[in-house]
């Protein structure tokens, strides 16, 4: 008996690793397309979105939270004289890892934010690949 209770609890253990990963998975996802909005906003080279991207995945994985992450993106929009505010960044980033999340879990195929499949285009209306996979 104490073999199906030991298999019960390493199968929620399992589960729970799962889960949190496919959460990290998903605010990545969302990290780096808020990272790469901003940087199409603010008009970066492909060599320096992919750094701002990194950094910004860097800041999360660090254990930064999402209003600290909010709040550089704002910081480097007004910087660059593209004032953005706080809700607009806040949106692409809660949309994003909405999206991540439901492609990671199977309820839905990737594609972009606020259209259908037959209206999507290549790639995301504020220039972003939502794809969590890149």
């Amino acid at each position: 008996m104490s073999g199906f209770l030991d298999d019960r609890e390493h199968a929620a253990e399992n589960l729970f690793v799962h889960n949190e990963e496919m959460l990290f998975l998903a605010r990545r996802a969302g990290v780096r397309d808020l990272a790469r909005w901003a940087a199409d906003a603010m008009r970066l080279g492909e060599a320096q979105r992919d750094k701002y991207v990194a950094t910004l995945i860097g800041t999360m994985v660090a254990g930064s939270g999402d209003a600290a992450i909010l709040q550089v993106v704002t910081k480097d929009l007004e910087a660059a004289g593209k004032g953005s505010d706080a809700a607009d960044a806040a949106r692409v980033l809660s949309q994003a890892v909405a999206l991540a999340s439901d492609e990671l879990s199977g309820r839905r195929p990737r594609q972009p934010l606020g259209r259908s499949a037959s209206q999507a285009p290549k790639t995301h209306p504020i220039g972003a690949s939502l794809s969590w996979r890149d």
